[in-house]
């Protein structure tokens, strides 16, 4: 089954959800919305509509702690930090993502989270706390080999993000795929795809289940569309 989404909705949400049965919710990155909100989406899409819930950047992004006793004591908050910070916020996405009945929810992380000692603990600390049903999906950035990021996708139960396009092979133990598409080989970015980079696609699409968004800017929605119809119906939710 590959199931097909855009990052966002690019046209109304009545029109993608005629079209399209996923969406990536890539707004939860930068702001939380009202439950309200969060409740409205689930009761207004359809009953099997498939939401994926990215994590706040709060959990993966540095940022600026707010409380700050003393100029020796600031710093910046790192990736995956054991904070009280990060832990609101993981609370909050989990929130988010039982509310939608999210299957999958996705971690960006930013191109200075280096492979080091370090930040390879952090990943086995914070992946290894119980999530209950919900897979988490991770896009390492380009400097983490791909041997360890098999390693800990496969140990800590997360799936790695990638651009089949790019340079980055499939892990080889993953249980499905999950793509991003961007511009230029990249998972963000603007750019339109063609047939055969459609086609490609389909053909790296060799597991049971294969989750495909487009993150390519305006042609985004347009593209989705073009690649399902070079579907079999029987390859659709």
């Amino acid at each position: 089954m590959i199931k097909i989404a855009t990052a966002n909705f690019p046209v109304g949400k009545k029109k993608y959800e005629s079209s399209l049965k996923t969406v990536e919710l890539d707004s939860l990155f930068t702001r939380f919305p009202k439950i309200e909100t969060i409740q409205k989406w689930r009761q207004g899409a359809p009953d099997q509509f498939d939401f994926i819930t990215c994590a706040s950047r709060i959990i993966t992004y540095p940022t600026k702690t707010r409380a700050q006793h003393s100029r020796h004591e600031q710093k910046n908050q790192t990736s995956l930090e054991d904070s009280a910070l990060t832990r609101q916020a993981t609370e909050r996405t989990l929130k988010i993502a039982e509310i939608l009945r999210s299957r999958l929810v996705f971690f960006d992380f930013p191109s200075s989270f280096l492979p080091s000692p370090e930040n390879i603990k952090r990943i086995q600390n914070y992946f290894s706390k119980p999530r209950g049903h919900i897979l988490f999906t991770w896009e390492p950035p380009v400097s983490w080999p791909l041997k360890l990021v098999d390693d800990l996708s496969e140990a800590y139960r997360i799936m790695p993000v990638m651009n089949p396009l790019g340079k980055a092979k499939p892990t080889p133990h993953s249980p499905m795929r999950y793509y991003r598409l961007g511009g230029h080989g990249k998972t963000s970015g603007t750019g339109p795809l063609s047939d055969n980079d459609l086609k490609k696609i389909i053909s790296l699409c060799d597991t049971p289940l294969c989750y495909v968004v487009f993150n390519n800017g305006p042609t985004a929605f347009d593209d989705a569309l073009r690649m399902m119809s070079m579907l079999n119906p029987k390859q659709l939710p």
